[in-house]
């Protein structure tokens, strides 16, 4: 259910938004100066098809934090009395990613349809999610129940983990998520816009 009714950014909240990635995202020498730039060009997303321009630097990041997860995970399955696989796995699953996200639903005190329509997602999409604990979403639709819930950024981290996931400075579009989440700004719409006019995937389901 991804709509193209996005709010109308304006050229001050996008240029906000670029600085906000330019300042921590990795990019090669003089693609700042060209991502810094986009603000002078980015009024005709209003109207116009997407700019794609000025943003054309790639990040390249070490995977440390996973790194450092699996050697945590190495270490934990080679403990003296692990056990087999499956009683080391049962020993420490925890709640699945469709169970947090109606717990968080319960403790923000909203309905079901208040937080689908809110995540801008189809509500065959969500009865799918409620009735498979195991259910994978995609990335999009985890940010998008993040931001139907209000999450903080630690929240959303916690959310995405439980669907296999994670925020990296090496994406643009989550960087730009970043930005909205930091600074409480919860429009999906909103978002969207911003997202479109720097030719980001969108958020939703």
């Amino acid at each position: 259910m991804e709509e193209n009714n996005h709010i109308e950014v304006s050229n001050e909240l996008l240029a906000d938004v670029i600085r906000f990635v330019d300042s921590r995202y990795n990019v090669y020498p003089g693609d700042a100066a060209c991502m810094r730039g986009a603000a002078a060009s980015s009024a005709s997303f209003k109207s116009g098809p997407r700019n794609k321009a000025p943003f054309l630097g790639m990040g390249v990041f070490a995977e440390a934090k996973a790194s450092r997860v699996n050697e945590a995970c190495m270490d934990a399955c080679c403990e003296e009395g692990a056990g087999s696989v499956d009683e080391f796995v049962d020993s420490r699953i925890d709640e699945s990613f469709t169970q947090m996200l109606l717990r968080k639903i319960d403790e923000r005190g909203i309905t079901d349809v208040e937080c689908y329509k809110s995540a801008n997602v189809d509500r065959k999409l969500f009865s799918k999610i409620r009735s498979d604990l195991n259910y994978h979403p995609k990335k999009k639709t985890v940010l998008a129940f993040a931001l139907a819930l209000k999450m903080d950024l630690e929240e959303t981290k916690a959310l995405l983990m439980k669907a296999g996931y994670a925020l990296s400075d090496g994406s643009r579009g989550d960087l730009v998520f970043m930005y909205f989440i930091i600074n409480k700004r919860y429009d999906i719409r909103e978002i969207n816009g911003v997202l479109f006019a720097m030719d980001e995937e969108l958020i939703g389901g």
